[in-house]
Formats: structure tokens, sequence, C-alpha cells
């Protein structure tokens, strides 16, 4: 096919022993009509001008639109290619920047969302609060569309071979060596023994024994009335951080990977903090504990009215024991997470659950939540060091929206998923 320079919307057509027009024994006025049939193949033949396309020939009109457009089509990807890419770079440009401004806005609603928790508002206002902050992630326009979007594993029952297939064992990802809880334990047993030896082996120390012991049982108290444990709590958390110097990395990796699939799934962080102490800092607050806090006001309505769809289950669960699966994919065991894994057993009984439907919806849960783990590694590694850093939630949800549809499309191939139509509130 020869594309004359003159006449570059006409089309020739040249075969061995032919010359194109042009070429030498034909004028350019013999040759300014396009190509309608073939020319002879026949050794020695010449080439002729073939008579006008008639209407009435589908087939070579078809084949003469085919040649303007190639002719048309390479005379402009050759002249607007450079416009073309300058173009996209200012258009992707301003969506960075348009993009920047809306994870602003959006993490000053969650702030306020966070605020009317941390201050003790009425619960329909901190639902009100959460609610806005959730609309903003739903707004298509503001291009958040990972939030609530991934794949999930398929809800059914899934037997003990899957599970194995998938390295996955639940009694080991529900069995905690919990440092915090190790540490209280401890704790309790020594004070237990060094009152008991004093008031045995030391009759002169019986009063002041009791004494130290009654004051313990009434700052205990008074900590659980008063600030709901949270001086308790933070105290085993320092010296859980002074006898297992993994336990901070361990922390950082459970709450990144409950962060990221909260967000996978449709649950939206508010806030995060990775010890007691910054929990107190961040938030001022003491009914808000250390890891991720999430727009749930309107979970917590549903559970307190014993009103939990099904759905609602799913992602409290699914939040709940991502920590600990984190740790368990890891690490082969948790260390962290047991007040979880203990609020999920509470509710579940709460609800009613027979025994096998127990252990459907936790086994669903495991296998679903190490799915989404596994085929976002790559995101809540780094997730974990921005979280470490002290990014923003803005931050961390940018970061996940820019690294989440690389891992689109790698679930495991042993697995079928399901589509995640909802996004509800909880």
């Amino acid at each position: 096919i020869a594309l004359p320079a003159q006449h570059p919307s006409v089309a020739f057509v040249a075969f061995p022993g032919q010359r194109l027009p042009g070429s030498g024994g034909s004028s350019s006025s013999s040759w300014q009509r396009p190509l309608a049939t073939l020319p002879s193949t026949a050794a020695g033949s010449q080439w002729r001008p073939a008579p006008e396309v008639e209407a009435s020939s589908p087939p070579l009109a078809a084949l003469f639109a085919v040649g303007l457009g190639l002719g048309a089509g390479l005379r402009r990807r050759a002249a607007g290619g450079s416009l073309r890419r300058r173009r996209c770079v200012a258009e992707a440009s301003t969506g960075t920047a348009l993009a920047e401004d809306v994870v602003k806005k959006l993490q000053e609603s969650l702030e306020a969302a966070l605020e009317a928790e941390a201050s003790g508002k009425d619960e329909d206002e901190v639902v009100r609060a959460e609610q806005q902050a959730r609309d903003m992630m739903l707004f298509t326009r503001n291009g958040f569309k990972t939030f609530g979007n991934a794949a999930q594993a398929e809800k059914r029952s899934y037997s003990t071979d899957e599970l194995r297939d998938e390295k996955l064992n639940p009694a080991d990802v529900l069995t905690t060596e919990d440092t915090v809880v190790g540490i209280r334990n401890t704790f309790l047993t020594f004070v237990g023994l060094v009152g008991v030896s004093v008031v045995i082996g030391f009759p002169g120390l019986r009063g002041a024994a009791l004494t130290v012991g009654f004051a313990l049982f009434v700052g205990v108290v008074v900590d659980l009335l008063v600030s709901q444990g949270a001086l308790q709590f933070l105290v085993l958390d320092v010296l859980a951080r002074v006898q297992n110097p993994e336990y901070q990395k361990r922390m950082v990796q459970a709450e990144a990977a409950r962060f990221l699939v909260g967000y996978l799934i449709g649950v939206l962080p508010k806030g995060y903090s990775l010890s007691a102490a910054d929990a107190l800092e961040k938030f001022q607050a003491v009914n808000i504990r250390s890891g991720c806090v999430f727009c749930s006001a309107a979970l917590q309505k549903e559970i307190k009215t014993m009103s939990l769809s099904s759905k609602s289950l799913d992602l409290y669960m699914c939040v709940k024991l991502a920590g600990v699966v984190q740790e368990y994919l890891l690490y082969g065991r948790a260390q962290t997470g047991s007040a979880n894994i203990q609020q999920v057993e509470e509710l579940l009984g709460a609800l009613n659950f027979e025994q096998r439907k127990k252990y459907d919806q936790t086994n669903w849960v495991i296998i679903n939540t190490a799915n989404l783990l596994r085929r976002y590694a790559t995101v809540r590694t780094q997730l974990a060091e921005a979280m470490d850093r002290d990014a923003t939630v803005g931050e961390c949800i940018a970061l996940v929206e820019r690294l989440a549809p690389g891992c689109e499309g790698a679930a495991s191939p042993s697995m079928a998923v399901a589509e995640n139509t909802s996004a509800g509130a909880v």
C-alpha cells in the first residue's frame, strides 16, 4: 500500500512486476482516482487507473474507507503525538492536585468524627459526623475507587482441607500469646505470692500487707470506674514494650492490617495510635484505646439493640481479626489482639450462634482476611511504614489508593472470590 505525499487520501496497491504511479511512465493526473479493482498480476502487465468507486460495491467501498483511515490516522499520529502526550501529563498533574485537596478535606472530616467520639458527644451526633466522612469517600468524583471495592472470598462453608490448602489453622490463628495479658497475669501472681508469704511468714507485717493489698484493690476499682482501665492499660503497655522488644513491631503490623482490611471492605478508619501513651496524647480521651479507630458508631447501635445484619457481622469480624491473622501469617502466632478475639467470641455468644454456625462464620472470616492480606501484602508493608512515621489517616488512605490497584487480580488461585457490593456504614 502506497500513500502518495501529494494526495494522502488516495491509496494504491502494487504487486511484483508492477510500477507505482509516479515512478515513471505515467503522469500525476493519471493516478488521482482511488483504487476500486485490483490490477492484473499477469507478467509484464502495467498499472491502470481504476474507475470511480460505485455506491453499489460495498466491499470495495469498505476497502477504500480503510485506506482513507490508515492515511489520515498515520498523519494525525505523527503530527499530534507530542501534543497528546503533553496534554496527558497536564491532566495527570491536575488530577494529583485535586486529589490532594480532596484528601485534605477528608482528613478534616475524619478528625471531626474522631473529636465527636473523643468528647463523648451523643451517639447520633457521632453517627452523623462519621456519615459525612463516608459520603466524601462514596462520592465517585472524589476518586476513592478502592474503598469498599475489594473482591472477597465466596461466603460459604470451608472444609478443613481447604483451610489447610491455604496454610491456615483456625485454632492457631485464634490462640494468642498476648504479651500484655501475660504481664498482667504474671504481676497478679507475683502480688498474690508475696502477699501470702508475708502473711504466713511475717505475722508482724500482716497489717501492712493487708493495707497495701486494699490500696491496690481500691486503685484498680477507681481506675475502672473513672478512666475505664486506661491507667492499668498504660502501665501494662509500657511494661510489655520493655519485656518484649518485638512487641512494637508486631503492633504496627497488626494495626496496619486492620486499617487496610477495613478500608478494602468498606469500614472507614478515622484515627489510629500505636501505644497507650500515644492514644492518650492523640485523642485526649480515656474512652479510645490504642490501635485503629473506625467509623463504627452505627455498628455499635446495631450491637446494642442486637439487630446486627449478616453483612455488618462480616465486616465487624474481619476488622477485629485482621491483626491476629496478619501476625499469624508473619510469625506463626499472635502476641497481640486477645481483646479483639474475646469481643468476637462474646458477640457470637450473644447472637446465640450454634457451634457449627460459629465454626463456618469464623473460618470464612479467617480465609477471607488472609486472602486480602496476602493479595495486598505490598500495600500493607508500606502502610505499616507510613503509620510508624505517624502519617495522617488521609495520607495513609492516599497511599492505599495509589498502590492497591496494582494488586488487583492477585487473589489466591484456589479460592473463588466475589465482588463486595456493599460498603455500608459500620
